[in-house]
């Protein structure tokens, strides 16, 4: 307890009352505000964290997303690259070509993902 009340009596005297340690008004508003502000910083850094980790979860999902699709774009222009290469070396009507490279890659996507179409 930060105050104390002291009765003192002396003989047939009055009633002293000694008071030690009590605050003043002006020091409980200030402990009060004090409170407040700290559990305002704690709550604070609180919602910054937890939107600092949303935030980061939704740019790492956005970002894997976004590799896995540079990575079989990529796929797609090698197998594009290599039917056109098999079409220019064996040389077939020009009408077809186009034809023929779309079978091709459709065929060699289907055999890179082991049979499931892509």
């Amino acid at each position: 307890m930060e105050g104390s009340v002291k009765l003192v009596q002396r003989g047939d005297g009055p009633i002293e009352i000694r008071l030690q340690g009590l605050l003043t008004t002006y020091e409980r508003r200030v402990r009060r505000w004090r409170v407040l502000f700290e559990c305002a910083v704690v709550g604070l850094c609180f919602v910054l964290f937890v939107s600092a980790t949303a935030v980061l979860v939704r740019w790492d999902r956005a970002r894997t997303r976004t590799l896995a699709l540079l990575g079989a774009e990529l796929e797609v222009a090698r197998v594009k690259t290599l039917c056109w290469e098999t079409v220019a070396r064996n040389p077939r009507p020009e009408k077809f070509a186009a034809v023929i490279v779309d079978a091709c890659v459709t065929h060699e996507l289907i055999r890179r993902n082991g049979g499931s179409k892509p």
